[in-house]
């Protein structure tokens, strides 16, 4: 990818992930092994909310729980179906 198609977070952003990734850590029947990945996809969630931008995902699960969070920010969910992707947007 080209450097100047990167969007890079903010030091706003890197502290204001802190607490999405807390409460989804504290979430009953989340995988805790997954803690890495989901720092990584708060912090993601929470660049494309600083930039303004819709965020593609499949994690529904966790990306479900901060959509209620932070209703500010474009959610596009897929999902593969017989190897088609299939969408629907949540917020």
């Amino acid at each position: 990818m080209r450097p100047e198609c990167r969007i890079s977070p903010s030091e706003r952003t890197w502290i204001g992930t802190a607490p999405p990734v807390g409460i989804l850590g504290r979430t009953p029947g989340l995988d805790d092994i997954k803690t890495h990945s989901r720092l990584n996809d708060v912090l993601m969630f929470m660049r494309a909310r600083e930039h303004g931008v819709n965020f593609a995902t499949r994690n529904i699960q966790d990306m479900g729980l901060l959509t209620t969070l932070r209703a500010d920010v474009t959610v596009v969910f897929y999902i593969r179906l017989n190897g088609v992707d299939t969408t629907g947007t949540g917020n």
